[in-house]
């Protein structure tokens, strides 16, 4: 600041008299046109790092022989026999003495269910199908099918005691509000 803006903070400066409007506007023009260059400083200097893009950087229409096939859902002809699934599993669950209810849904409301989300993941299939680039495969696609075998050793893994833990979870909360 200069001497004159700082003059009105000190009594002793100026004899003890207040300073005029006039000062005081002059003083407050100065702090902000000091805010403000220091404000176009600061984003000039943010502007600097542009990157440049060019037509080398651009991917390959078709990188080196390899083809991405992709996966469309083909929802099933019938659905899963329920009863034969709910026998395969009764003995694994009897050994832990829990009851399994025959449905928390009737059939209905299951196959009306079951229908849904295969409608969802149909569209949603259908939808992820179409490539938004130049033609090419997309990183989307090449990470999709990197990711696949590290996925699948990971649900083999971990599917079944997560599946178990949600389970006994569900029941317990079950008989619990029973």
């Amino acid at each position: 600041m200069s001497e004159s803006g700082s003059d009105f903070n000190n009594p002793a400066a100026g004899g003890g008299a207040e300073p005029s409007m006039e000062e005081i506007q002059a003083s407050i023009r100065r702090i902000l046109l000091e805010e403000e260059e220091s404000q176009n400083a600061l984003e000039e200097d943010q502007d600097e790092d542009v990157l440049q893009l060019d037509s080398s950087m651009l991917a390959a229409e078709h990188p080196a022989g390899r083809e991405v096939e992709r996966n469309i859902y083909q929802p099933p002809a019938a659905g899963p026999n329920i009863a034969r699934l709910q026998e395969t599993g009764k003995e694994d669950l009897m050994e832990d003495n829990v009851q399994i209810p025959k449905g928390l849904v009737g059939d209905e409301a299951s196959n009306s269910i079951a229908n849904t989300i295969g409608t969802l993941v149909h569209s949603i299939s259908t939808e992820r199908a179409v490539a938004v680039s130049r033609g090419g495969i997309t990183i989307e696609d090449l990470v999709r099918e990197e990711i696949k075998p590290v996925l699948k050793a990971w649900l083999d893994t971990q599917l079944p005691s997560l599946v178990e833990r949600v389970v006994r979870a569900e029941i317990k909360r079950v008989i619990d509000r029973a």
